[in-house]
């Protein structure tokens, strides 16, 4: 009996991990922070997102083939003043990063230059400093008029949170960086 779950598990794990090796999944964790200025001093709030990037096999499908991303997280929330909110959505994180980071991944270098994406995914995983988006990535920001009413929805204009909120609203900075935060889940 003995030697058959030996070989079972042979049988078993060795193609998994060939199949393992041969396709590598990377993973970590992201956490994006907006900050605003309001008349009562600067708020934050954040959220943790969790990002997997793997080869897709196509099993002879070109069109099958190619790199998977995949995002699990949240909007962050930002309680104001006044029970009022501002949420970024993060409807495309698993890209983000290739956005904000840019630089860090070579993606301004020529093509032929560029690391592949494995490396990217690597390159991500061992960066340390927080970095800011720039205008052009900025996440759509939304508030609610009513927070209960899910049709109240209206967007909010990055550049100016003085014409939705009043004077002395202005988002200072959002910000990504990679960490080992556990993922957050329904946290303001």
């Amino acid at each position: 009996m003995k030697k058959f779950l030996i070989g079972l598990a042979l049988v078993i794990g060795v193609p998994i991990l060939a199949f393992r090796i041969a396709y590598p999944t990377f993973s970590w964790n992201q956490k994006v922070t907006v900050t605003v200025e309001t008349p009562e001093g600067v708020i934050t709030g954040f959220s943790v997102g969790h990002v997997r990037v793997s080869e897709k096999i196509g099993f002879g499908i070109v069109e099958a083939s190619g790199v998977s991303r995949s995002f699990k997280g949240e909007a962050v929330g930002v309680e104001l003043p006044d029970q009022r909110f501002l949420f970024a959505l993060i409807n495309d994180a698993a890209h983000f990063n290739y956005q904000v980071f840019s630089d860090e991944l070579g993606l301004n270098k020529k093509p032929g230059q560029r690391p592949g994406w494995q490396e990217q995914a690597q390159i991500t995983m061992r960066l340390q400093e927080p970095k800011a988006f720039t205008s052009e990535f900025i996440p759509l920001l939304v508030t609610f008029d009513d927070i209960n009413d899910p049709a109240s929805v209206k967007e909010v204009d990055p550049a100016n949170l003085a014409a939705t909120f009043g004077p002395g609203f202005e988002l200072q900075s959002i910000t990504l960086e990679i960490t080992d935060d556990p993922v957050t889940e329904g946290e303001l």
